[in-house]
């Protein structure tokens, strides 16, 4: 005779949320929905600050078949396409995603932070109240151009300005430009320039400290990403466009990419190499230890496109996205077939169920913006 199943519903609630603290995201929402009693213990995890931090990043995208008021998003844990639903209104365009929320753009520039998993919603200063930007409106009043601290990358030439939370305005930093990348780490904005060039910013006094700590890199690059490891050390990562082989008529060009570890003591770059899988597109950049995120590999960039001209002038243009193999420079397909239509581009984000007012304490952001005026 067969034995019992075991009755799961009954389990402590403590072991029940150590036990969710290990799941995706995918499985921690099913696993809501299972009784009452665990749909208690998720309800446990969000008021504690949401997902567990072990999330492996999820290729949010717009699909033909979800239609404009829903999503499409691929679980790289899974392998596996989802249909996710969005909230009212709908959204106009995103612009990056950061901490497992999108920041979107209505066509009036103002600014949204939207967590797409749990439907919440943060108001940003308008797009127009920063330095630069004049709004230009039609006769409709439509606009035709163009503690948490948010920082911004933005037109014109790629400068930057920030916000904290409760601010009216932006607050424009003029110290240098054609800035690509930028992280908030021990406290302080570091901000990577076009050709490699990496600076500090320090925001907590009543003046902004600046200091540049490495010049350009020797040789040019197509763009330059920074980001923090799991264990603390803070990596550069250069995207580069070689011929591609399999395409021999002299117009293509393939990704790659080379990451190299910054040493604060010497200042200097040290080539990389280690148990990481990276992240980079119009997200913020990211990296996860290969240790806790199975579905991962090591050493690999995972990419998405995030050329600014080339996703505007070329909407209906196939998107270069994949996965990048560092050890022997070579790169496969995400996903084949590919689900994704090509606009909006598609874009990373790493779950989070958190609440919105934990997210504004816990929380400094970084988001490139892209503005037309």
């Amino acid at each position: 005779m067969d034995a019992p199943a075991p009755d799961w519903s009954g389990l402590p609630a403590d072991i029940l949320i150590s036990i969710f603290q290990l799941l995706d995201c995918p499985d921690l929402l099913r696993s809501a929905a299972v009784c009452t009693l665990w749909q208690k213990a998720y309800s446990t995890i969000r008021r504690n600050g949401g997902c567990p931090s072990r999330q492996t990043p999820c290729l949010l995208y717009c699909t033909e078949v979800a239609g404009a008021k829903a999503l499409g998003m691929y679980s790289l844990s899974e392998l596996k396409a989802y249909t996710m639903p969005l909230p009212e209104p709908p959204i106009n365009y995103w612009i990056g995603s950061s901490h497992g929320w999108l920041v979107t753009m209505d066509e009036k520039s103002d600014l949204m932070l939207l967590n797409p998993i749990t439907g919440d919603k943060i108001a940003l200063p308008p797009a127009t109240t920063m330095e630069h930007v004049k709004p230009v409106l039609n006769s409709d009043g439509v606009l035709e151009k163009c503690k948490c601290i948010v920082m911004l990358i933005h037109q014109p030439y790629m400068q930057l300005s920030f916000a904290r939370v409760g601010d009216a305005r932006w607050s424009w930093l003029q110290m240098h430009s054609f800035y690509a990348d930028c992280i908030h780490h021990d406290g302080s904005f570091y901000a990577v320039t076009d050709l490699g060039a990496v600076d500090v910013f320090n925001l907590d006094g009543s003046s902004v400290i600046h200091r540049r700590i490495l010049p350009d890199m020797a040789e040019i690059v197509q763009k330059c990403y920074i980001v923090q490891a799991p264990c603390g050390d803070v990596f550069q990562i250069y995207k580069e466009r070689d011929r591609d082989p399999e395409r021999p008529d002299g117009e293509t060009y393939a990704t790659a990419f080379e990451v190299y570890k910054i040493d604060f003591v010497e200042l200097r770059r040290v080539k990389m190499t280690g148990d990481y899988a990276l992240f980079t597109g119009r997200s913020t950049t990211s990296c996860f230890s290969v240790k806790d995120h199975l579905g991962l590999m090591s050493n690999h960039v995972y990419f998405t496109h995030d050329d600014y001209e080339d996703l505007l002038d070329g909407k209906d243009d196939p998107r270069d996205i994949g996965v990048y193999n560092l050890e022997n420079n070579t790169r496969t397909k995400l996903a084949n077939p590919e689900p994704w239509s090509t606009w909006f581009p598609p874009i990373w984000l790493k779950p989070n169920l958190a609440k919105a007012g934990i997210f504004h304490f816990q929380t400094a952001l970084f988001l490139i913006l892209i503005l037309l005026f």
